[in-house]
């Protein structure tokens, strides 16, 4: 008998270079895998490059079908089920939660179930759930026309906030700040299942990355973003960690963060939660069950030494596994670094200058390199790249961070069609 297995569903994002951030995070979670004795089958949409895959060591099963076809992602992974046997089936990124559940269920695979997984694909029951654990959140309700959407901001002031109830992060998040603004983009907002409207939150936005075995978590981490995420377009996301001098609000938001985990029923996996400080009080934004995005993973580990992919595939896959952090009495920031225009890359901001000779600011990681096709930034994987900074304050390290975003820069040109 060979080694046991474990199925991971993997989505390639951005730019297939060797710095990609996701191909390096499934790396590590290979690694892990490896290092327990089992082996990891990772199942990939149909016409994967290589160059899109760690390649190491790992087996891969290239599907028929994308991962928005339900029924036939299931049937497939039952497929490989039967052939590999797997101990658990991890989804590696959100669009792979809600399909790896129903295979999970479907082939009676250890991993999350759907029930779990729409509380945290599905922001609507996201939004009711919460609700019922009494848990401060934006006042939310589902919407079908726009004459809906405006009566709730008449009621409970502009602007508001629409999201879709199932896209990733802050993908297709709008703030409308009046009912003219709202008639114009309804058309292109509105979909059957409906649109959530939400309170807009005045405040400081965090995330909140934890990793939870057996109902518990075992490690969480705070970071306050530099800007709310609804400012992605004019300035890229970045965030600093909040591992001290954190102040009553932060430490009420890591309780809140524990008690929105346990009322979703996260059993065993990984949580990327959205929270504002409003007055410094915690408000919850959203919750997903993935690795968080962008800069979020490099920043933890150089913040803490744990790298959350690779934490996650050993805490579900090894009862006795703990994380220990190594943490040195800073805060670690991570900034992303804009890809601002389409066209072929003539030439980049050296990482020296970016760095301006700082010993704070370390790993600047560029994913394009000079000649790389660029297409201007739509969310984190369509990033250039990002730079890592710390210093003993959260403060301190955010003004580095900006300066040294100020010195970026990258030269394109636009390709003639002959």
């Amino acid at each position: 008998m060979g080694p046991r297995t474990v199925g991971i569903l993997y989505q390639p994002l951005g730019h297939p270079s060797p710095t990609n951030l996701y191909r390096g995070h499934l790396a590590r979670m290979v690694g892990a895998v490896h290092t327990m004795g089992m082996q990891a089958i990772v199942m990939v949409p149909p016409q994967t490059p290589d160059a899109a895959l760690p390649q190491a060591g790992e087996t891969v099963v290239a599907l028929s079908t994308p991962f928005t076809q339900t029924a036939a992602v299931v049937e497939a992974v039952g497929t490989a089920h039967r052939r590999h046997g797997f101990h658990y089936l991890f989804p590696f990124q959100e669009c792979t939660v809600s399909v790896g559940a129903y295979s999970c269920e479907t082939h009676d695979i250890p991993g999350v179930r759907p029930s779990i997984a729409q509380r945290f694909r599905d922001k609507w029951v996201m939004a009711q759930a919460v609700k019922a654990l009494g848990i401060v959140a934006p006042r939310t309700v589902l919407v079908r026309t726009s004459a809906e959407a405006e009566a709730f901001a008449n009621t409970h002031g502009w602007p508001i906030i629409l999201k879709p109830r199932d896209a990733a992060g802050a993908e297709g998040v709008i703030k409308m700040d009046s009912a003219e603004q709202l008639a114009t983009a309804w058309e292109a907002i509105a979909v059957p299942r409906g649109v959530i409207a939400q309170e807009f939150i005045a405040g400081d936005e965090y995330h909140v990355d934890s990793i939870v075995r057996s109902g518990q978590i075992l490690f969480a981490v705070a970071s306050r973003y530099f800007r709310p995420l609804l400012h992605f377009h004019e300035h890229p996301p970045g965030s600093v960690t909040r591992l001290h001098q954190r102040t009553p609000g932060e430490e009420a938001m890591l309780v809140a963060n524990a008690a929105v985990l346990s009322g979703l029923g996260l059993i065993d996996g990984i949580a990327h939660v959205e929270f504002f400080l409003r007055n410094d009080r915690p408000v919850f934004g959203e919750a997903a069950a993935r690795v968080g995005g962008g800069h979020a993973v490099p920043t933890v580990e150089a913040a803490t030494g744990v790298h959350l992919a690779e934490a996650w595939a050993r805490a579900v896959l090894d009862p006795t596994y703990q994380i220990v952090p190594s943490i040195n009495g800073h805060e670690v920031g991570g900034q992303l670094l804009p890809a601002a225009a389409d066209g072929v890359i003539e030439a980049v901001v050296s990482p020296e200058t970016l760095t301006g000779g700082s010993s704070q600011l370390q790993d600047a990681t560029f994913w394009y390199r000079v000649g790389d096709h660029l297409h201007a930034a739509t969310r984190s994987t369509r990033m250039f790249g990002y730079l890592l900074g710390s210093g003993p304050t959260a403060a301190e390290v955010t003004t580095l961070l900006q300066e040294a975003l100020a010195r970026f820069w990258v030269r394109t040109r636009r390709e003639t069609v002959a």
